[in-house]
């Protein structure tokens, strides 16, 4: 039996490219909270830029972005970020930002209103935007960064949907006063420049719950992802063998709450889709049990789709990198921190950011949600990427002992990888005299995992 998959000629939808002037952020976080800078921060730069990494997380409490803490009239950049934005930039790591607030910090820090947080959105992005303030203050002291440097995404509010947050109408703040900053945020950093992403923090209540309203806050949001004054959702997905298994299911999966979150709140416009957490937990399981897992669930988050095939996915950042399996076994990504040595899971994590940077890929569109199926080329040849979710409940071949498709006639080998490394390296057959494609199997296929096919 055989997975027919035969490439057809699609439009650019979407570029990966890990580099600095990037579409796609792969990372981890949280890198240098409030704008601290100490050894960690350095070390958490360096890993970041050693494995191939392009972004960060970096939170802001309100003791670093308002004044005194408290005062939502006064942002404050500066204090918040020089020092973190040049050690960033010298290892060429892009930050988005999270500002921090919680609920309980009510009513003694105060909540501040959509004007006020339209303020804070205004302030910083003219602050650390890829050609704001910080960047031309940078230049007159003869600092060198990469071109296009700068903060391109904000966020507000981590995990919003908590049931100790927003999430109750007859408590102040509430799902309107949360949904007003955030919609605040977003209209003061697009009034700098109408091009920078504004989200809400990563939501958590479809992961844990199934929740797909977001408990409610949905409903309060949807206007602002249709008429485009948010341009993306962020969603927490850890998969749990027990209480969210991947194993014979789909239900799960980024794509399958994306989907319901659309339709459970009415939500009309595609909206692009981040991850600034995500994981295989290590629960009930070992580290190397889960890290087959945890391709599929890189690959679930970079490529959330529309129903038509247009990748979605623009951020994905698992929690976490930088902590170690002693301490924290079921998140931990790292054996040690420093020195740095991955564990199976940060090791497949590392394998994908390689076959990334092999070049500056474009998606060009899911095949068909039906097979699990993502293809992505080189913008600069025809060197081409299929990744395939060979998993029950994730493709209608799973399991198939070979992966039949046309590539172009051009190419000469196919390299298989798995969780674990290059499986093994295949010649292509002879170009067929007259065609532009060409017929391919990739034989010695096992099943059940995720596979990525490099043809070159």
């Amino acid at each position: 039996m055989s997975a027919s998959l035969f490439l057809v000629s699609l439009p650019v939808l979407f570029f990966a490219h890990i580099g600095v002037d990037n579409t796609l952020l792969i990372g981890g976080g949280n890198v240098g909270t409030s704008g601290y800078v100490t050894n960690e921060t350095i070390q958490q730069l360096r890993i970041l830029k050693s494995i191939g990494a392009n972004g960060c997380r970096t939170n802001l409490y309100p003791g670093a972005y308002l004044s005194g803490g408290k005062d939502w009239s006064k942002p404050t950049p500066e204090n918040a970020l020089d020092e973190f934005m040049q050690a960033a930039a010298n290892y060429s790591i892009m930050p988005m930002i999270l500002f921090e607030y919680y609920a309980d910090y009510y009513p003694k820090m105060g909540f501040g209103t959509e004007e006020q947080w339209f303020g804070i959105g205004k302030v910083f992005a003219s602050y650390v935007r890829p050609g704001g303030e910080w960047i031309r203050k940078e230049k007159l002291l003869n600092r060198v960064y990469p071109e296009g440097y700068g903060v391109t995404r904000f966020t507000a509010i981590n995990e919003p949907d908590d049931e100790n947050q927003f999430t109750n109408d007859t408590l102040t703040p509430g799902p309107e006063e949360y949904a007003a900053a955030i919609r605040g945020l977003a209209r003061g950093v697009k009034s700098v420049d109408a091009t920078l992403s504004v989200m809400p923090g990563g939501f958590m209540s479809v992961n844990a719950f199934d929740d797909c309203t977001l408990r409610g806050l949905g409903k309060h949001l949807a206007p602002l992802w249709n008429d485009g004054t948010l341009d993306g959702i962020d969603l927490h997905t850890y998969y749990d063998v027990q209480y969210a298994p991947m194993k014979n299911t789909f239900k799960h999966s980024s794509q399958a709450n994306y989907d319901c979150i659309m339709t459970a709140n009415n939500i009309t416009t595609p909206i692009k889709f981040s991850s600034t957490e995500f994981n295989f937990k290590a629960r009930l399981v070992s580290d190397e049990q889960a890290a087959p897992r945890f391709l599929t669930s890189m690959w679930d988050a970079l490529t959330v789709s529309t129903l038509g095939g247009i990748n979605l996915g623009t951020l994905a950042f698992p929690w976490n990198l930088f902590e170690e399996t002693q301490s924290i076994p079921q998140f931990a990504l790292a054996e040690s921190f420093s020195p740095y040595k991955p564990n199976a899971r940060g090791k497949v994590f590392q394998m994908v950011l390689e076959i990334l940077n092999m070049c500056t890929w474009k998606f060009v569109g899911i095949q068909t949600r039906d097979l699990g199926v993502s293809q992505l080329r080189c913008i600069d040849s025809n060197t081409t990427l299929f990744v395939w979710q060979d998993l029950q409940g994730w493709s209608t071949v799973y399991q198939t002992n070979v992966f039949e498709v046309e590539v172009y006639n051009n190419l000469k080998n196919v390299s298989t990888y798995g969780w674990d490394g290059l499986r093994g390296t295949q010649k292509l057959p002879p170009p067929r005299p007259g065609y532009s494609m060409n017929r391919v199997n990739v034989t010695g296929i096992q099943g059940n995992e995720t596979y990525m096919f490099v043809f070159q």
